[in-house]
């Protein structure tokens, strides 16, 4: 008589059990690999939107400046409110223009820099035309610590409706934008009656536009990475920009 059996062999359960933890694995590492893949996806998510909201936020205030005159106490004359160097900017914007108690809204003058220890400061006070970029006023606060160093360079073209022999034709960057940027030309012509003539224009202008970049510290990595550079248009170069024009007689 033949007994029938049911169950597996042990060499069955065996080769079962073998081949649950092979798709076992696979799944665990396959898994693992989607949650590392998803942390580092939020991680660069993080990345962005942080990059996103510091460009956006400069962009605002440095696309608004105007072309603005004043005189400070230590200064001999009236001069252009925007000092551009390779590593800080003072300006006067009407983005987000402040309000204090008991004052109308009214421009804000900003000075962005970064300080050592401290990352990309940035310091704001309503705008005065007796005493501007006074770091005893307004308010001053770090937008990024992370950020390490900044970069700006002006870009400067001829805009002028009178051309004179020696003013430039074509545009150009510039590291440097300041009171001292002032342009005279100068052209010597006949009147009709024979009269020379001295044509005189003094240019005071803010740039066209502004490149700025930036170099961040990554706590992940432990590095500083250069952040891809960004330029700026001013909407009010051309349009407050001033050019002075006179005639003087030489005879």
């Amino acid at each position: 008589m033949k007994i029938r059996r049911n169950g597996f062999t042990l060499l069955e359960v065996m080769m079962s059990m073998a081949i649950l933890a092979l798709v076992s694995l696979g799944v665990a590492s396959g898994l693992s690999a989607a949650i590392r893949a998803w942390e580092r996806g939020e991680k660069d998510l993080d990345a962005y939107q942080r990059k996103r909201i510091l460009y956006e936020r400069l962009f605002s205030e440095m696309s608004g400046t105007i072309h603005q005159m004043g005189q400070n106490e230590d200064d001999d004359n009236r001069r252009m409110v925007f000092d551009g160097d390779t590593d800080s900017l003072s300006f006067v914007t009407t983005a987000d223009s402040m309000a204090y108690a008991g004052y109308p809204l009214g421009l804000k003058e900003v000075f962005i820099r970064v300080e050592p220890g401290d990352g990309l400061t940035v310091s704001e006070a309503l705008f005065s035309n007796r005493d501007f970029f006074n770091r005893d006023r307004g308010v001053t606060y770090i937008l990024d610590p992370f950020v390490r160093e900044i970069g700006f360079r002006y870009f400067y073209y001829p805009a002028s409706r009178y051309q004179f022999e020696d003013m430039p034709t074509e545009g150009e960057w510039l590291d440097q934008w300041g009171p001292e940027h002032i342009e005279l030309y100068e052209s010597v012509e006949e009147d009709l009656d024979g009269t020379r003539v001295r044509n005189r224009e003094m240019r005071m202008n803010i740039p066209v536009a502004i490149e700025m970049k930036l170099s961040v510290w990554n706590p992940e990595t432990d590095e500083v990475e250069d952040w891809q550079p960004i330029i700026i248009p001013l909407k009010d170069a051309r349009v407050i920009g001033v050019s002075l024009r006179w005639r003087q007689r030489t005879r």
